[in-house]
């Protein structure tokens, strides 16, 4: 079981038949070389991967409570962010 993001998934329907072909073949154990197809298969679909742009423009020039919206991860710059609040308050519920 997995916990799953259901808007990201796609549909059955739109999975390439030749990769649905693979896939099923493992799943359902059809083929004892069902492994190997798939490896070969995969060798031949092999792309330049995704490279992921940060943006940290949303650090510059704004207040703490505006960066803290606008984090893309809680954790990002949790110990900067940290260290800043605790110079700039002189109580920690501030």
């Amino acid at each position: 079981m997995a916990i799953v993001n259901a808007g990201q998934i796609g549909l059955y329907e739109d999975i390439p038949a030749d990769l649905l072909q693979h896939v099923e073949d493992i799943i359902f154990d059809r083929r004892p070389d069902a492994t190997e197809r798939m490896v070969a298969f995969a060798e031949t679909v092999k792309g330049t991967g995704m490279k992921r742009e940060v943006d940290l423009s949303w650090r510059g020039g704004r207040s703490r409570n505006a960066r803290a919206r606008a984090r893309p991860r809680i954790d990002d710059f949790i110990e900067e962010d940290t260290e800043e609040a605790r110079t700039r308050y002189e109580r920690p519920l501030e």
